[in-house]
């Protein structure tokens, strides 16, 4: 009995390993080149609110040992610190178009950040579900386990799929966020500052980030 628990715990070990592995390059697969990297042993410096928000999610997400969900915040943080350094350059900052655009990212990005936040809180529930052993044990020993073990173990790794289930869909939301934030850096970056007004295209970017932050708002109050 001793040796079988040594074995299971040593299997047990060697799957982490294996899950640990597969996320790490995972993570190195959905790095994108020119990426800015928040470095989670160090509090970046002069950070506002939202980078802030994203340095603690990245933070807790490597300490979870889940670094395929950690790159989200490194590319999230790209693409906001893209869209204010170009807003930074192509506008006055006392300027009305400035002002409105930067409270824009602000919000898309702050939004954006919250939901990365649900991803700790998931993982975090779900620490302690193994979902590759109790598949295991379902397949392997399937003659020997009685239907309440049964039972008990299908509730595991549907709780498992589920939370899996939920970090897909957050991590969708991040790329529509994504989206809109690389929308409006191109925009600005195009225009020509010297006519006094932004370009028709600006203005676009500007309304469809607007209202991304409206739907995104909507969303995350119906949750």
């Amino acid at each position: 009995r001793r040796w079988r628990r040594w074995r299971q715990a040593r299997a047990g070990k060697e799957r982490a390993a294996a899950r640990e592995r597969a996320r790490t390059e995972l993570a190195r697969e959905r790095r994108e080149r020119d990426l800015l990297t928040l470095d989670p042993d160090f509090v970046p410096a002069d950070a506002d609110a939202v980078v802030m928000q994203l340095w603690e999610v990245k933070r807790e997400l490597v300490g979870l040992r889940r670094p395929d969900l950690a790159v989200q915040a490194d590319r999230l943080f790209t693409r906001y610190h893209r869209a204010l350094d170009v807003l930074d350059e192509k506008f006055d900052r006392r300027e009305v178009t400035y002002e409105r655009a930067r409270g824009l990212v602000g919000e898309v990005g702050s939004g954006a950040a919250a939901g990365l936040g649900a991803m700790v809180a998931l993982v975090q529930g779900s620490v302690g579900l193994d979902a590759d052993f109790v598949r295991e044990r379902l397949e392997r020993e399937a003659a020997r386990i009685g239907g309440t073990e049964r039972e008990a173990l299908q509730r595991r790794l549907a709780l498992a799929d589920e939370t899996e289930r939920r970090l897909g869909e957050i991590a969708a939301g991040n790329e529509a966020a994504l989206t809109a934030l690389d929308h409006v850096a191109v925009a600005v970056s195009r225009i020509d500052t010297g006519r006094g007004q932004p370009a028709g295209a600006t203005e676009q970017a500007l309304q469809e980030l607007r209202r991304f932050a409206e739907r995104a708002g909507l969303y995350g109050r119906q949750q």
